[in-house]
């Protein structure tokens, strides 16, 4: 189980962050909220559940920084029937979020979806595929970005 959202730094309280949890996941008593810094992104990761899960997410994030492109698209499917959709534009954080996607279908509708809500049109995006476990969407991605890259 692994619940989580994303608060600017400069609104962040330590002593609040169940309570910015709770507004967009059930929390589990069973875990405690944690959070982490990400400074190069003004932001802060508040969450619960598998540590590992959260130690993952800020590598994906980091790993943004890697990507030379202005419009940053991630997208990365830890093989739990999820996919990790992250969005930068210059330096600016524009979304984090996971969504249930059991093909690659789905996963692109999402990758979609939430490049649209900032005006991203695929046909001018790099869309960049943390790690090998999304392979199979780089086919059908191909005719709708601009490019697919591998991020490792």
């Amino acid at each position: 189980m692994f619940g989580f959202t994303l608060v600017p730094s400069g609104f962040f309280k330590e002593d609040s962050a169940a309570e910015y949890l709770s507004s967009v996941v059930l929390l589990n008593e069973d875990y405690p909220v944690r959070y982490k810094e990400l400074p190069q992104y003004r932001a802060v990761l508040v969450y619960y559940g598998d540590e590992a899960k959260a130690s993952m997410m800020t590598r994906e994030i980091a790993s943004l920084n890697g990507i030379s492109y202005y419009n940053k698209v991630l997208v990365y499917a830890p093989g739990d029937g999820m996919v990790d959709v992250m969005i930068a534009v210059g330096k600016e954080l524009k979304i984090v979020n996971s969504f249930r996607a059991d093909d690659s279908a789905t996963a692109l509708y999402y990758v979609v979806s939430c490049m649209e809500q900032f005006g991203l049109k695929p046909q001018s995006v790099v869309l960049n595929i943390f790690g090998k476990d999304l392979l199979d969407i780089s086919s059908p991605a191909g005719r709708l970005f601009k490019g697919v890259e591998v991020v490792s």
